[in-house]
Parts: structure tokens; sequence; C-alpha cells
């Protein structure tokens, strides 16, 4: 499918707002019991007070299984303070005044939500003595305080951030930019603000904080205890408690100087006894070290390597007879027992490793290692996972400053997607440490996905396998947006590289590839979607290429799994870049939103939106909009009134109804004009201005002016008919059948691998008379499994791959400023060749003229927001007009205008062989008289007979719509017939959704929200149906997300176990958008 976008490098547009930067965030991870705690020295204003933090939630309820509290103080007056997050995805504030819990609900882990907290319970207005502002928008309550009642928070107790009292009530979640304002109500807007997008942004806080007021920004890293560190200037610090700054662990002898203390990353040994390595580099001679080997990593930020002069140089002490010892690989030299001796002989530079062997059978080690004549002590660095800061923000920082060492720059970092529900085992993955470890529990079998895909661009990420990795059943991969729920092997678009070595895509078992890896191997994955490739690395060393030929049409991922296999309890833990690399790879960059592309749009409402308003019964303007709208679609929500859709081509007053087949009907005094932001109305028609009734209207921006396009007219641009093609040529090799070269210029159809339209034979070829000048590429037509060779036998020979059993476009760029001498199919292959395109023009053969469109029309289109309207008078019973939109369409919906017919409607989740009514609730069916089963390309939309009913004079309206990256998506989603329903990644916020049942017999549904402001969203209108809004029943709920949707209903409309398809377009694209 063709995605209109934007493939420059992202810069730093984007979140940022005034240029306020918020540098790091803190990770709480309730399973290490972390929180932060302060006893002020006295309590300061109880009743009055404003909180100001921003939280990236993970959902994961931790080991208590319940109530993840964000802060709290112990008991005052007896009553304990806490502000915690509940199971239901609300957020609960408790004091000694009571319990409170909001409406709306919070369940979007893939973005950062800005929360404002204002106590203030001398306010003489009950609603206003607590309030929650989330991204600038002030929430629900289900009550409210009483006049003056008190909170711990801020009460001279214990107050905790992360914890709730004396209960083992931790959060899981992501912390940045925490203010705490002692003695003021403030309002969101003292801490952040609106850009130019509508996005919500973070702003600098220019007031004062009163007495017990503080400012955590976690920016200072000296230590872990620095990370409590108040910058308000009160000097509020707070204690840390099982939090990290680094991963360094404790020098393994403090007394040694720090100038002699190094860091050891890494120890490969062979340990004999119980002895530790450390032993042996504790700076104390008296203590046994071990035989074996210790690699010392001089690379990363808090490490420096061990250099050794020729004059001291490299000591080893040993204990025993019979120890050797070498340096970095070296020659072994003997070692005296008792006593230092030099191994390193006139060596000058860095030590990278030393290796101590026993030579005899006897009890000999060694327990000392002196440099330049001092003993060294050294630190071992725990996993890298343990850090508990990172660069994850909710401000994109500049991508140019991302060298892909990973832990640079701030944005919105891939973690893994707790809302993916791919387990087709009897269990489901659970996550923890802020969604960077999935734990593979019993009976879990699949695979998970992370939060961010990319279509485009250089990615890097790291993986960890845990303790009871099965090398034949576990894997560590990519995989593509929206794959099919299944094991990995058997995942549409899944790419694996298991712990056998093997690399998977058909079968668990999978073929042979690279080395094997076990548990606390750290595997890289570098996914190349400039050049479509995945390529796998084992602690820095290169696999080698794994898969070429990636899809180039959708977006990819990374991905753990595990195949079958009851006895599989493994965990993975991922780096997507929020902190330093292992091993980074050079070229490839961190997944995040500040890395992502910038959008073609970034505010969805310039292009789409969806307008409230009430009917008067008399003449009124709906203003408010971003744009002229070209499509008006209205619904009385809350009565019994027909859909009724107005567009500027047919003109404004000319009203047709979704629910219905009748012809286009003139309402001029309905609805008056399309206007430069909103359009009028008037009329008392409870369909769009009854009196007091409450409507919604979606409008669509089409593009300024009407194209006519004749038929015939794009044949220029879109054939090569300067030769007899058929001709213009000799063939050679073995023909099969019927099948000849002829067919492949002969312009028919491509339906079927029938002989007259295509050619097939392993080592059939064909060499033109003379030599096809080539400007940028040639491209085939193939349907099959197997190569074709272009200039076969030359200097410049290209080799092409189909992609498999289905129609696809294969293209080579290497011949551009060359010339095309010839096209083979291969040994062995067993590809179709349909048509052959030469710098984008298909070769006919000049008798066999083509005409496209065959129907001539007149459009408006918009080609950057993906939507254009086409009015045309049918000719034929089939036939093709243009749409304008420079992309395939992937939905497209016909009416008759001039006569009662139905709404023919086509789409890409159910495939071009099939239609469905949208007046109707009838499943798609395998009809040709639809699209004559052929899908959109990028200049026309085929039609069957029936968005021709075969007349010759028939008026007819399309309006097409193809997706653009970032503002619109299409496609299916396979339901689980579950409440916990599928998660559908859009790569967006969505502002609108459609959906429908493909296969079977139920409603289509339309979301949007301006009628749903909150999670859960279940405000629901049906085009097919009059009925006003199905609201509040939750029947067919849907949580809209940051970056797509949530099924939350096991309703067989949206979520039995089958196939559906959704349209959707964005409120904000997911490089810019907040949680919901």
């Amino acid at each position: 499918m063709s995605v209109i976008s934007n493939n420059t490098l992202a810069g730093s547009s984007g979140q940022g707002g005034g240029g306020y930067e918020i540098e790091r965030s803190l990770r709480l991870n309730a399973h290490d019991s972390a929180y932060l705690s302060r006893t002020p020295s006295s309590s300061g204003n109880l009743t009055t007070w404003t909180m100001s933090v921003w939280v990236k939630n993970t959902l994961d309820y931790g080991p208590s299984g319940n109530y993840p509290t964000l802060f709290g103080a112990d008991n005052y007056n007896g009553y304990r303070t806490f502000f915690r997050y509940t199971t239901t995805g609300t957020w609960e504030f408790y004091s000694e005044d009571g319990r409170h819990e909001t409406i709306e609900m919070f369940r979007d882990p893939s973005a950062w939500y800005h929360l404002v907290i204002v106590w203030d319970t001398s306010n003489s207005t009950a609603a206003d003595r607590l309030i929650l502002y989330v991204n600038g928008v002030r929430q629900t309550w289900d009550g409210n305080p009483t006049l003056n009642g008190v909170s711990g928070f801020n009460a001279n107790v214990v107050n905790l951030i992360g914890k709730e009292g004396q209960y083992t009530r931790y959060i899981n979640a992501y912390l940045a930019d925490y203010h705490f304002i002692d003695g003021q109500a403030l309002a969101a807007s003292d801490f952040g603000e609106y850009d130019s997008n509508s996005v919500w942004q973070p702003k600098e806080y220019a007031g004062t904080y009163g007495t017990n007021g503080f400012h955590l920004d976690f920016s200072d890293t000296s230590s872990d205890a620095a990370l409590g560190t108040d910058t308000s200037g009160n000097g509020n610090t707070w204690t840390v408690n099982n939090l990290a700054a680094t991963n360094l662990g404790a020098t393994t002898n403090s007394s040694v100087s720090a100038s002699n203390t190094y860091v050891v990353s890494d120890v490969m040994a062979t340990v004999t006894g119980t002895y530790d390595f450390e032993n042996a580099f504790d700076g104390n001679s008296g203590t046994i070290g071990y035989i074996g080997q210790v690699i010392f990593h001089n690379e990363g930020t808090y490490s420096k390597p061990i250099v050794a002069n020729s004059s001291g140089g490299v000591e080893v002490m040993g204990s025993g007879a019979g120890i050797t010892a070498a340096i970095n690989g070296g020659s072994q030299v003997n070692c005296a027992n008792g006593g230092f001796t030099k191994i390193s002989g006139t060596f000058n530079g860095t030590l990278d490793s030393i290796n101590v062997y026993n030579n005899t059978s006897g009890a000999s080690y060694f327990t000392a290692v002196r440099v330049n004549g001092v003993e060294i002590a050294v630190r071992r660095q725990s996993p890298a996972s343990e850090i508990d800061l990172y660069r994850d923000s909710p401000v994109n920082g500049n991508s140019a400053n991302d060298t892909g060492a990973g832990g640079e720059i701030t944005g919105n970092y891939c973690t893994w997607n707790p809302l993916v529900n791919n387990s087709v085992g009897a269990a489901q993955y659970t996550y923890s440490d802020g969604n960077l470890v999935v734990n593979n529990v019993t009976n879990a079998y699949g695979y998970v996905t992370g939060t961010i895909y990319a279509s485009s661009g250089k990615w890097y990420a790291e993986f960890v396998p845990g303790a009871s990795l099965d090398a034949t059943y576990d894997y560590i991969g990519i995989t593509a947006l929206n794959s099919n729920r299944n094991y990995p092997g058997q995942v549409t678009n899944g790419f694996w590289y298991a712990g056998s070595g093997n690399k998977v895509n058909s079968g668990f078992a999978g073929s042979s590839y690279g080395a094997t890896y076990a548990t606390g191997d750290v595997i890289g994955v570098a996914l190349d979607l400039d050049n479509y490739t995945v390529t796998f690395y084992k602690n820095g060393v290169s696999q080698g290429v794994a898969f070429t030929g990636l899809d180039s049409s959708t977006s990819w991922t990374f991905s753990t799994g595990d195949y079958a296999n009851s006895i599989t309890v493994v965990n993975y833990t991922a780096n997507f870049g929020q902190r330093a690399f292992a091993y980074p790879v050079s070229g490839y960059k961190c997944l995040n939103t500040a890395n992502l592309s910038d959008p073609l749009i970034a505010d969805g409402s310039t292009a789409f939106d969806s307008k409230l308003y009430s009917g008067t019964g008399s003449s009124q303007s709906i203003t408010g909009l971003g744009f002229s709208p070209d499509l008006v679609w209205t619904k009385n929500r809350g009565a019994s009134a027909s859909h009724a859709l107005y567009d500027s081509v047919r003109g404004a007053g000319e009203l047709l109804r979704s629910n219905e087949t009748t012809a286009e009907v003139n309402v001029s005094s309905r609805f008056t004009s399309f206007d430069s932001n909103g359009f009028s109305i008037g009329g008392t028609s409870s369909e769009n201005n009854g009196s007091s009734n409450s409507y919604v209207s979606w409008a669509w921006d089409a593009g300024s002016s009407n194209t006519t396009v004749a038929a015939g007219s794009l044949n220029s641009s879109l054939f090569n008919t300067s030769q007899t093609w058929s001709t213009y040529g000799t063939a050679s090799g073995t023909q099969y059948g019927s099948y000849v070269w002829a067919d492949v210029f002969d312009n028919v159809t491509l339906t079927s691998q029938n002989v007259g339209n295509c050619v097939y034979g392993p080592t059939y070829k064909w060499t033109f008379t003379s030599p096809i000048s080539v400007t940028s590429s040639v491209s085939l037509r193939v349907w099959g499994i197997g190569d074709v060779i272009l200039n076969d036998g030359e200097s410049d020979q290209v080799t092409l791959t189909s992609a498999g059993n289905t129609y696809n476009t294969i293209t080579d760029v290497s011949l551009s400023s060359a010339s095309l001498k010839n096209i083979k199919l291969a040994t062995g292959t067993a590809v179709y060749l349909f048509a052959v395109y030469v710098d984008g023009k298909q070769l006919v053969d000049s008798g066999v003229p083509p005409n496209v469109p065959s129907i001539a029309s007149t459009y408006r289109a918009n080609p950057s927001a993906g939507f254009s309207i086409v009015s045309y008078t049918a000719t034929s019973s089939t036939g093709t007009i243009g749409h304008g939109l420079n992309a395939a369409p992937a939905f497209v919906v016909c009416k008759r205008r001039d006569s009662t017919g139905s709404w023919w409607a086509g789409h890409v989740g159910a495939g071009w062989t099939k239609g469905a009514y949208l007046q109707v609730t009838d499943a798609f069916s395998a009809l040709s008289g639809f699209w004559n089963n052929t899908a959109p390309d990028s200049n026309v939309v085929t039609l069957g007979s029936y968005p021709t009913e075969g007349s010759t004079s028939a008026t007819y309206v399309a309006y097409c719509f193809a997706p653009v990256e970032g503002y619109s998506a299409f496609g299916s989603y396979e339901g689980n017939g579950d409440a916990d329903g599928p998660f559908v990644f859009t790569g967006f916020k969505p502002a609108f959704l459609l959906t429908k049942w493909i296969d079977g017999n139920d409603q289509w549904n339309i979301y949007d929200v301006k009628r749903s402001t909150f999670n859960v969203t279940d405000d629901i209108l049906r085009p097919n149906y009059d009925y006003g809004e199905n609201s509040g029943s939750a029947v067919d709920a849907i949580d809209i997300l940051s970056n797509g949707f949530k099924i939350r209903s096991s309703n067989q409309n949206i979520n039995a176990a089958s196939t559906y398809l959704y349209y959707a377009v964005a409120e904000h694209p997911f490089k810019n958008s907040r949680a919901r």
C-alpha cells in the first residue's frame, strides 16, 4: 500500500514548547521497591498547595498487584494521604477528608502525561477544592473535598514519592520535572502551554515555591543520592531509596586511592574453587584470586583505561607453583610464588586483559595485580538495566545530536508495549522495569512489540535474554505493523534470530545463520529501512545480514518472542537507546520520537476535524474549523435522523444520506455554503438544525479547486508506446505453454496467471532490438517465487527477487543513467512477469492503445491529506476514474446521485476482490462487480459493474481516501473475543475512527474525540442507521491512545475472533503526541 509520507531527516521540530528542555527522567520500579522520601522539619500549608509532574505510566501494577502510588504521606491525624493509580485506570486521591476518583481513565503507556494537582480546600467553591489537569485539560472528580480539609502531604511526617505510606505499594513509571508549590493554588498554565500545533508543552516555572516547595529535575548524576537534589533553591532534598544514577557497583577496596580504581564491565573467567576475581583486585595481596581471564573494558562514561608504562609495567603475585600469566593475549611469563612478577616486559600502553594459568595439579592461584608499582582495585559494573536515570522525556531533542551511541538525546523512547495481546497461549506476558523487561510467564507463547514503528531510516536496539533461555524456542527480531497474532515463525512479516544461531521466518526451527547465544549475551538488532534489511549482532560482532527485501509498504518495530513450549520461562531486557548502548553500530539511530520523520501534517485539525454544535431552527454559521471544508457529514446525536452528507464538488445543498439508497436531493435552504472556517446552515430539519438538538459534523478538506480529467488524459504519463515492444526484440530460452513475451506488452488487466497477459518459463529471455535508456529505474510487475535478471550476461547484470505468491512490483535503480538490454526469467524460477516499467512508464505496444482513465470525471483533491471527491458519469459497465491523490486510495465509497442506488464501499483491509454496502450491516462479499478485482493505484480507481450499474448516463460521486504517514491509516485487525482486545498501531493519536466487521453482518461504527473527550471511548454513531448516539454503554468501547487504539470490548461488532477493518484520522502524529 502506497503511503504519502515525508522521508526527510527529523530535526528539532515537534515537542518542546517555548524551548524549555527536560533533559532526564527518573524510572521508579516497583519491583526494586524504589521511592523517594522526605520528612519536612515543619508542616507547610495543609489546605493549599500545587503539584506538577510529567508522568509516563507503564500500567505495571508491581508485586502488590494494585494501586501504584505517585505520592503519599504516612499517618497524619490518623489518616494516610496518597495519590494513586487504580486497577481500572483512574487516578484516586485519598486524605483525611475522604476518597475522590476521576471519571476519566488514563491507560496510555506509550507517551507522556502532564499532571497538575491543585489542593485548595480553603476555596468556597466546592468543585475548585481539588483540581486535576492532564495535559492542560481539567478532569472530573466523583466528589469534592470539604471546606478546609487537610492532607498529610506537606505535613511534618514522612512524605513519599512513588510509595503509599507504610504499605508496599510502589509506582512503576517515569517521572520528570517534578514541582511542588507550598501555599499556592496555581493553574496548569503556570507549568505548560499549547504550541502552534495545539500540543501541550512543558514551560519553565517562574514563580516561588514556598517553605516546603521543591523542584526535582533529576539532572545531578554525580551519585545515587544526588537524584533527590532540590533545584528550587530551598534545599528540600529528598532521600533516594533503591534508585541508581549509574550502574557502577562499590569499589572492591575503599581504602585504595580513586586514581587506582578501575571499572571492569565484564569478566570472562574459568573459576576454580570458591574464590572470586575481586580477591585479586582488591588492593590486598593476602586474599586469593582465581585462575582464568579478566577482560578490562576501557570505554564508557565512568570507566578509564588502565595504562601501563615500561618502567613499572604490569605485575602479578602468584600463590603456589606453576603460575604463568600473559597480558593482552601475549606470551606467558612464569610468576614467582609469593612475590610480584613483571609480566609486561617493555610494554607501554593500555591493559586490555590478563590471563593467569595454573600449570600444575596443585592449589595455585594469583592474589594481586600491580600496575606501575601500585596495586589496583576494580569496580564491577552491574547490568545497565539497573540504571534508573534516562533520556526518556516529553521534549524532543535534536536528531542531529544522536550519534547512535544511545543515551544522548531527549525524546519519547520506545519501550515494550503492554497493550499488545499477542500471546496465543493460556497466559499473557508481564512487564516490569519501565516496560523495558518483558517476562515470559509459563504458557504465554507468541511475541511482543515496541511502542514505536518506523517505515524509513536506520534503527538499532539491544536485547539481553535472561535466565532459562531456550535456544530453540526463544527469539529476538522484528515484526511488521499489525502482524497477525501467532507463534514466531508463523507470523506474517516476522523475522527472528534464535538462541540456536538460526534465523527464523517460516517455521520455528529456521535455517543456519550465526553464532549461538545464551543468557546474558547482548544481542543487537540493526534494522535498515532505507535498504530493507536486518542484521543481528552478538556482543558487538555482526552475524551478517540475516534478511533482505523487507516489505517496504509497511512499518516495522523490534520484537521478541517464543514458540509453544511450556517449559520456556525467559525474560528479555531491552534498550532502545534511552541509555547508552553496550555495542553501538555506526550509522544507526535510537528509536524515539525525536528521530522520527517530521510529519507532513503536524496538526490533524488543519485537514480534518469534528465539530459539535446545537441546532437553532434558524440560519447559523458553524465556525472554528482550521480550513474550508469540502465534505461535511452531519448526524443528529440525540434523535433518530438520517446522516446528511454535503460536498463542494456536487455543490452546497445537494444532500446524500449514508443510511439510505435514495437519490441526491437539493435542500439548498438546509446547507447554504462552505465557508473559510466552517459552513452555514438553515431550516429546521432534524437532520442538521433542529431546535435544541445536538449535532456532530465531520469535515474534510479536499483542496482548493476542481480538476476536469478527460478519458485517456493520463496515457502519456503512464505508458511508453514509442515502439511495438512485442516485436522490438527477440526471445530465447525455454517457453512454457502459450506464455509468450508479447503478452507482457499487451496492457491486459492483471487479474490472474492466465495465458494472454503474462510470460512464464525459467531461462526464457527477451533481448531488446536496441538498449532502452534508463534515467531512474526499471520495475517489473510479477507474481510467484524466484528471480528475474536484468541485463543477463552483461557487466551491469542485476538480479531482482519476487516477494512470493502475491502480485508485487520489484524495482532496480542501479541502472539509472544506463540502459536496459534484456530481461531473463532465472533458472529454477516460478515467476510470472506481467509488465515492464522504465522510468515509471509501462512498455505497451503502440498498436494496443491504453485509455486511462476510461471515464471522464471532475475531482477536487488534497494529495497531502490523502482525500479527494470525484464526480463522474458512467460510460460503460466497468471502467476507471482518476482521483488526483498521487497515491493509491485505501478506502473508496461510491454513490449514485441521479437515482436510487447503494453506497458501494471498498477497503484495503478487506481486499479489492470484495466490497460492501455502507447503508446496511452486510458483510463484505467477494464479488467482482464492486471493483473488478483490481486494487486502486496511484492514478485511478477501477470500477466494477456496481459503481457504474452498467449505465451509460448515470451520475455518481466517489470519496477516495489514501494513507498519509502520521495523519491517516487504513488496515485490518484480528479480534480475539476478549475484553482485553487487540491494540492497533496507527502512528498517531486518532481524532476519528471508523470500523466494520469484514466477514460478519454487523454495524459500521464511528468514534471521535470531540464527542468522547476521554477514555473509555464509547460514544458511537452508525453510518448505516438513523439512530441517535449509542453513548456510555461500553458495549463497543475502545481506548484512543497516543499511537493508536485499543479494543476494550468482547462484543462481536468490534471484537469477535474474526477480522475487522479500520480507517483512522489523526489529532496529532505520534512524534508530537501526548498520552490520552
